[in-house]
């Protein structure tokens, strides 16, 4: 591929760092035994339809595989994103990663997941069942092998992504939920919305 920017070097030696933590190893390891777990979990998630606006039933799901997963304070807010929290240890700066959970396809579309081969078809199977997949596999193995990071992480299944949605969830002119109320008292209320907005459009 064209045009990709160079990875940051001091980046590039974290993330090797991090990867080489016994911990890390052993939740890539447990990522990989559970394949088909995880490809089972986006098959499930995909048969259930989620037009934009309309992601209610798909938002039900997901905010009981968080709990699952081990998440606390789970919640769909007024716009129905979907949001659970994975408490740090500490005070350490907050990290929010997110997948759209609403769907291109029309209410009424046959969702029904076909394989063939290796190869799986349905409408939305890709986007974004895919990007919800990956959220919840790297719970479970987090959860699998008991991996604490100092600050809270903010898993978020949004809504509105598609068409006219114009990825209403992480809009500043949207009535979404109240992240100031979730932020910890050391990040600058003034900080509240820009904070999320980011983290919330550079996830999934």
């Amino acid at each position: 591929m064209k045009n990709i920017p160079a990875l940051d070097p001091k980046v590039l030696d974290l993330v090797t760092e991090i990867s080489k933590e016994p911990k890390v190893e052993a939740a890539m390891a447990f990522i990989k035994d559970q394949t088909e777990v995880a490809m089972q979990e986006q098959i499930e998630l995909c048969e259930i339809e989620a037009p934009t606006f309309h992601e209610e039933k798909r938002a039900a799901s997901v905010a009981e595989r968080m709990k699952q997963y081990g998440l606390t304070d789970v919640h769909i807010d007024e716009i129905g994103n979907v949001i659970g929290i994975r408490k740090g240890t500490g005070s350490g700066p907050v990290l929010a990663v997110g997948a759209h959970m609403d769907s291109v396809f029309p209410a009424g579309t046959d969702v029904k997941v076909k394989k063939e081969g290796n190869i799986y078809r349905a409408p939305g199977i890709g986007d974004n069942c895919s990007g919800l997949r990956a959220l919840l596999q790297v719970l479970r193995a987090m959860e699998k092998e008991d991996i604490r990071t100092v600050g809270d992480i903010w898993v978020v299944g949004t809504v509105g992504e598609e068409g006219n949605g114009d990825s209403a969830a992480p809009s500043t002119s949207a009535p979404t939920t109240n992240w100031t109320a979730l932020l910890p008292s050391t990040v600058p209320t003034s900080a509240a919305s820009f904070t999320a907005q980011s983290a919330l459009t550079a996830g999934v």
